[in-house]
Order: structure tokens, then C-alpha cells, then sequence
């Protein structure tokens, strides 16, 4: 037997290259999966997996586009007006380790070159972003027995209230945190998208509950901005979202009567009725016509199980209700109220409720 036919066949292992080549292949995977942060040209940085990145001080986003062989262009994350990133604000040459990336930043191809050091993070990329807010608390505002204080937020100008007092310590702790979150989703989006605005505010405040609410238009990078509008109320001694639709007796869906005065819907769509009457043209006559108002009925109410879902606050004089049938080109509309008065909204109640004011 000849010395080649008694080798054993072993299988044949990588050669260098062979790794080398396939590290170079995982590499893009690896750190698209890993948040960085660290010093671009002596800013603190923060960057998800070198797609999207945010110098924290400034804090709005930005995108890196790649150019060539750990080439980056450093570009305003702005996906509808500026994809091509025609002028980079600057430029990012990297060596990557581990989860170490190392190398230059230069204002302009050849320019003089400034570190870049970021080091892998186990946090998330939203929570180092938060991480950096610059918060200023505004003056106080008393009503009653509760005191609130506007809290901005620099980099993204978003301002949310925060409360002061109220009758019960761990109603107001469990209201502030609901406020925090929306408050921190708010900044993130302030932060993250192309443009977003929000004008939420207390609206109303008694011995009994606390009521927020405002606008909010968002530009993401899509085909259009969109908008809404969005009104809460809080229990001030149980800490708890007051739903007011629950508290009513359900109307039937589809059609409703507008002559029966158990019904708070019922009485949601008079005071539509007589709005639209004074409101030739504008929104809320427009509401009352996509829901086929007449003198006697609306025969298209959109509801479920008696739930429209509209917003709703108290006010002073009553339940202002914001009827959310427009569509996204009337979305500028979203937030036109009507106010049924509290006499009204006591005859549609399932049982009497202190939450209304006296």
C-alpha cells in the first residue's frame, strides 16, 4: 500500500486568512447589534450600532452613512430631505477591536484629524440619551390643594408638568411617574424624529382630580407629519387614569337618538349639534357631517360597545369631549371641543360619582 493511501483524512481547519475573512464579515453584524459610547472629537457620543448616533450634549440625531473601507460620513438623520447627505458635517475613519472603536474625525476629507474612542455599553441606546437630559423646573402654580411646575427639557424643548402637592402623597408619586414617562417618550421623540412638537399642559385641577392634555404633530421621515391630540385625568387621592366613558351608561352603536337624556353620548352630539350650527365650514360641523347629524340623530356614530374613545377632561362648566372622527388630512381639527355641562353629564352616570365637582 502506497504512502498517500494510508493517510487518514482529517478535515482541513481554517487558515488565517480563511478567519480573517470571516471576522471581516461579521463585523458589520456585530456592531449593528452593540450601543456605543464614548468621545468624537472630545463630545460625549452615544451611537446604535454606527446607524444612528447623537453627540449628547446637542442631543437631536444624527445618521452615519457608510463611504468606503471604515469610512463614515457624518450626516443630519433626515431621511426624506437629505438621504443622499450631499454635505456631511464630518467625517468618521475607524478601527474596531473588540468592543473597542478607535480612529479619527476630521470636519473635511484631509482635514486635521481629532480621537475618536467608544466602548461598547450594556445600556440601551434611549437610556443614555435620557441620561444626559438638562432639565429646568419652571415657577410654581397653585390650585386649591394642588401645586404643579412646568419641567423642560434643553436639548429637545419639550416641557411637561410635574406635581408639587396634592391630597394624597402616593397618588401624587404614582400620577408623577405616568407624567415622567410621557414626558421621557415625548424628549425621545423630540430627539429622534425629524421634527415633534407637543403643547400638553394641566388643563384643569380641583380637589378631586388633575386633567393634561394638548396637541402633538410628529415628522418621522415619512411620506407626511401626522398629528393627534390626547387628554388625561387622574384620581388625586387613588392615583389612577379616570376613565369617564366607563362611568356612563353605554349607548348602542351606530345610530344615536339625540332626544334621550340618559345617554352622555347623546348629549356629547347635541352640544355638537348646536356647535355646528355656529361653525359654518369649520371643524366641528364637519365632525357632525361625517357622523350624519340631523335635527333627531347621528346615524354613524363610530363606537365600540358604546366606547368612542374620543379625549375627554373636566372643566369648570363641564366635560369638554373632543370628537376624533377626522381624517389625517384634517388632523389639524383633532382637539376642536364641545363642553357638555355637569347636569348633563350626571343624568348619563350608572351611579353618582365624586369626581364631579359640586
Amino acid at each position: 500500500m502506497s504512502r498517500t493511501a494510508s493517510l487518514e483524512l482529517k478535515p482541513i481547519g481554517p487558515c488565517r486568512w480563511q478567519i480573517a475573512l470571516a471576522l471581516a464579515l461579521l463585523a458589520p453584524s456585530a456592531l449593528a447589534e452593540n450601543v456605543y459610547v464614548g468621545k468624537v472629537a472630545g463630545q460625549d457620543v452615544v451611537t446604535d450600532g454606527l446607524l444612528r448616533f447623537a453627540y449628547l450634549r446637542i442631543g437631536h440625531e444624527l445618521s452615519l452613512k457608510e463611504r468606503g473601507p471604515n469610512l463614515y460620513a457624518e450626516c443630519p438623520s433626515d431621511n426624506s430631505r437629505n438621504w443622499e447627505c450631499e454635505e456631511p458635517s464630518g467625517w468618521w475613519e475607524l478601527r474596531t477591536r473588540g468592543e473597542r472603536i478607535t480612529g479619527t474625525w476630521t470636519k473635511t476629507r484631509g482635514g486635521t484629524g481629532r480621537p475618536i474612542a467608544l466602548q461598547a455599553t450594556p445600556h440601551t441606546y434611549d437610556d443614555v440619551l435620557l441620561g444626559a437630559n438638562r432639565v429646568a423646573i419652571g415657577k410654581t402654580v397653585r390650585t386649591g390643594t394642588v401645586t404643579w411646575a412646568m419641567k423642560k427639557e434643553l436639548r429637545s424643548g419639550i416641557a411637561y408638568p410635574i406635581l408639587l402637592s396634592g391630597p394624597d402623597a402616593a397618588a401624587r408619586s404614582r400620577i408623577n411617574a405616568a407624567l415622567a414617562k410621557r414626558f421621557d417618550d415625548a424628549v425621545l421623540d423630540a430627539l429622534t424624529m425629524e421634527a415633534y412638537e407637543t403643547d400638553e399642559k394641566i388643563l384643569y385641577a380641583d380637589e378631586h382630580v388633575v386633567a393634561l392634555g394638548g396637541k402633538s404633530a410628529e415628522d418621522g421621515g415619512g411620506a407626511h407629519p401626522t398629528g393627534g391630540y390626547s387628554a388625561l385625568t387622574w384620581n388625586l387621592h387613588s392615583g389612577e387614569v379616570v376613565d369617564w366613558e366607563t362611568l356612563m351608561r353605554a349607548a348602542p352603536d351606530g345610530a344615536v337618538d339625540l332626544a334621550r337624556d340618559d345617554l352622555f353620548l347623546a348629549a356629547v352630539l347635541r352640544e355638537l349639534q348646536r356647535a355646528a350650527d355656529h361653525d359654518d365650514g369649520g371643524c366641528l360641523s364637519s365632525a357632525a357631517a361625517i357622523m350624519q347629524c340631523h335635527d333627531r340623530t347621528c346615524a354613524d356614530v363610530p363606537s365600540l360597545k358604546g366606547r368612542t374613545g374620543w379625549p375627554m377632561y373636566p372643566t369648570g362648566k363641564g366635560l369638554a369631549v373632543a370628537p376624533d372622527v377626522y381624517s389625517e388630512t384634517e388632523r389639524g381639527c383633532r382637539g376642536e371641543t364641545v363642553v357638555v355641562p355637569w347636569r348633563e353629564v350626571r343624568r348619563g352616570l350608572k351611579e353618582p360619582s365624586d369626581l364631579l365637582p359640586k
